[in-house]
C-alpha cells in the first residue's frame, strides 16, 4: 500500500490534483467568495497536460542524448500544434478569441515549471541513492575492519600465552581463563553497534591482568589504570579502545628495562577522553612502529566512519614516552 502511494504515477496524480485545486481556489482571491469555474479549470488541464508529457518524452529521447536541434524542432511543433488544436476545438467553439502566442506561452510556462520539478526530484533521488550506496559501502568497510581487528588481537594474545606455556609458567591456565572471557566478549558483545563503556572497561582490566601474567613480581614494570566519571552513562562501539591498550603493551613493555603504561579514562556528560602513555624501548620499536600497527590503523578508520567531525585522535611521541589521546564528543 505504501509503495502504491509513493509510486511515480501517484506522485504525478498528486501534482495535477494540486494544480486543479489551485486554479479552483484562485477566483476566491479575486472575488473573495467561493465560485469555482470548473469548466475553465478543466480546460486549463487539457491545455497543459498533453504538452507536458510530450515534452517529458522529448526531453528523455533527444535532450538527454544531446540531440538539441531535434529536441527544439519537436518541442516547437508540439507547442504550436497543441495550441492550434485547443484554440480551434475549445476556445473558438465557445466563442472566445485567444491568440496562439498566449496559448503557447502558457504551455511553455507549465513545461518549464514541470521540467524544473522533474529535474529537482531526479537530483534528490540521485543524491539519496548515492548516500545510500555510500552508507552501504561504509558499513561493509566497517565490518571488514572489525573482522581484521579481532583476529589481530587474538593472534597477539595467543602468542603471549604460547610464550608462557613454553616457559612452563604456572599462570598459563589463568591466562587462558582471561582469554576465554575476552573471546566471549568479542563473539557476543561485539556484534552490537553500541555497548556500555563499562563493558569495554571490564575487558581492559582483563587484558591488563592477562598481560601481567607474563611478568615476574620483581620486574620493573608499572601499570596504572584510572577512571574519572561514570562509564555506564555512555555507549561506544565495541573494541574501539582495546587495540590502543594492546598496542601499548606490545610496544611499550620490556622485561629487560624499566617500563610503564598509564591509562586514563575520563567521562564528562556525553564526552569521553581516553589516553594512554607508555614507555619507549629502542629494541622493541625497531621491530615495529607502534603508529603503524594493523590494529591501530583499523581503529583510526573506524573512528573516521563512526564519528566524523566529533572525535580527535592524537598519536605522538613525547620525550621518552609514546602518547595516544582519543576524545569523542556527543556519545549516546
Amino acid at each position: 500500500m505504501r509503495k502504491m502511494l509513493t509510486s511515480r504515477i501517484a506522485l504525478h496524480l498528486y501534482f495535477w490534483i494540486a494544480v486543479f485545486v489551485f486554479f479552483s481556489l484562485a477566483p476566491m482571491i479575486e472575488r473573495g467568495q467561493w465560485s469555482p469555474n470548473l469548466n475553465a479549470v478543466t480546460l486549463m488541464l487539457v491545455l497543459t497536460i498533453p504538452p507536458v508529457y510530450a515534452h517529458f518524452f522529448l526531453f528523455t529521447t533527444f535532450f538527454s542524448s544531446r540531440r538539441y536541434i531535434l529536441y527544439a524542432v519537436f518541442l516547437v511543433a508540439v507547442v504550436v500544434t497543441h495550441s492550434f488544436i485547443v484554440r480551434s476545438a475549445f476556445f473558438m467553439a465557445m466563442g472566445h478569441k485567444v491568440s496562439l502566442l498566449g496559448l503557447g506561452s502558457t504551455m511553455i510556462i507549465f513545461i518549464a515549471g514541470t521540467t524544473a520539478l522533474k529535474l529537482v526530484r531526479g537530483d534528490i533521488r540521485n543524491r539519496m541513492q548515492l548516500q545510500e550506496l555510500k552508507t552501504k559501502q561504509l558499513q561493509t568497510e566497517l565490518h571488514l575492519l572489525k573482522s581484521q581487528i579481532n583476529p589481530h588481537f587474538l593472534f597477539n594474545t595467543l602468542n603471549n600465552l604460547f610464550s608462557m606455556a613454553r616457559r612452563q609458567n604456572p599462570n598459563t591456565a589463568d591466562g587462558i581463563v582471561h582469554l576465554s572471557h575476552l573471546m566471549r566478549y568479542m563473539i557476543y558483545d561485539c556484534t552490537a553497534e553500541r555497548i556500555g563503556l563499562d563493558k569495554e572497561v571490564q575487558q581492559i582490566h582483563r587484558i591488563i591482568e592477562l598481560q601481567k601474567l607474563r611478568f615476574a613480581e620483581g620486574d620493573p614494570i608499572q601499570i596504572d589504570f584510572q577512571i574519572d566519571g561514570d562509564p555506564t552513562s555512555v555507549r561506544i562501539p565495541p573494541m574501539i579502545l582495546i587495540p590502543f591498550v594492546e598496542n601499548a603493551f606490545k610496544h611499550g613493555i620490556s622485561i629487560r628495562a624499566p617500563s610503564f603504561i598509564e591509562i586514563r579514562l575520563t567521562v564528562t556528560g556525553k564526552q569521553m577522553e581516553f589516553s594512554i602513555r607508555n614507555s619507549i624501548h629502542p629494541a622493541v620499536t625497531a621491530k615495529g612502529n607502534s603508529q603503524n600497527g594493523v590494529g591501530l590503523q583499523n581503529v583510526k578508520r573506524q573512528l573516521e566512519i563512526l564519528f566524523p567531525g566529533t572525535h580527535e585522535l592524537l598519536v605522538q611521541r613525547e620525550g621518552d614516552a609514546f602518547v595516544v589521546v582519543l576524545t569523542i564528543r556527543s556519545l549516546q
